[in-house]
């Protein structure tokens, strides 16, 4: 997959955190942020779909006149 590059700014204690990980992996700090950056994306993807789901059920319930549901999580 080619690579390009991105300028970003980030808050200075949020770069040392990603600094240190970077260095007990032994890793660059760049590929440090871009293997956080694709755990997110999956991280995301794998929870949308349910969340979406709850959110859709809740609505219908209180629409229906029910209780406010507790947060199945």
């Amino acid at each position: 997959m080619p690579k390009e590059s991105l300028t970003l700014r980030i808050d200075s204690e949020l770069r040392k955190i990603f600094a240190t990980i970077a260095r007990d992996e032994e890793r660059s700090l760049n590929r440090q942020i871009e293997m956080a950056l694709r755990e997110w994306v999956k991280m995301k993807e794998q929870l949308h779909p349910t969340f979406v789901a709850d959110i859709k059920e809740a609505i219908s319930g209180l629409r229906a006149g029910e209780k406010e549901p507790v947060w199945k999580g």
